[in-house]
């Protein structure tokens, strides 16, 4: 008799267990829930800019740049004749958006940075780790070298150093205000912050 009590005894705590559900605990706060992330979007735009620095050294050592043969002056050429990108058309290109590179290179092939960003490639900027105010200075214009000027020097391998050293300046920098620059960039995603960031990639 005192077996069968305790086993419907037992059964019934049982039972009752199951209908028991947790209290849920208090939504977080607006600031708790950005700082849970925040640590997050630092990490993946840390990597993320580090791809980008990566991509750009690549970049200046293969030394392969838009020509600019017929508009005075600097222009900037986002992509050339012989389908040589600029360093941030680039960058965006190697990211995958291909049609995108495409597209302002068909429309507005003098395109820069400074001229502001929307849609697709502002949303790009966002997560590529860097600040517009760093792409405008990693994109850099290109001199007119007229074919038919004299020879007297080599004018295209002057050009060619020339970018190069503005570049490579633009990576020194990119090293020297990393921190401050990944501040701005993670105030500029705005109420994006309070979210997880996409997978690093």
């Amino acid at each position: 008799m005192a077996k069968l009590i305790t086993a419907i005894a037992l059964l019934f705590t049982v039972n009752n267990a199951a209908d028991v559900t947790a209290e849920p605990g208090p939504e977080p706060s607006p600031i708790e829930a950005r700082q849970s992330h925040e640590a997050e979007w630092r990490a993946f735009l840390t990597h993320r800019r580090g791809i980008q620095k990566a991509r750009l050294q690549a970049y200046i050592d293969h030394a392969e740049f838009p020509w600019n043969d017929d508009q005075p002056g600097l222009v900037n050429i986002f992509v050339d004749d012989a389908g040589v990108r600029c360093a941030m058309a680039n960058l965006v290109h190697q990211d995958g958006h291909r049609k995108l590179v495409k597209g302002i290179a068909a429309g507005d092939n003098d395109y820069t940075f400074g001229e502001g960003v929307d849609g697709e490639l502002e949303q790009w900027l966002l997560t590529s780790g860097l600040t517009l105010e760093e792409a405008v200075f990693v994109q850099v214009p290109d001199m007119r070298i007229d074919p038919g000027w004299p020879d007297v020097v080599d004018l295209r391998e002057m050009e060619i150093q020339r970018i190069q050293m503005h570049l490579s300046l633009a990576l020194m920098q990119l090293e020297n205000t990393e921190q401050a620059n990944l501040d701005l960039a993670i105030d500029r995603l705005g109420d994006r912050v309070f979210e997880a960031p996409p997978s690093a990639g």
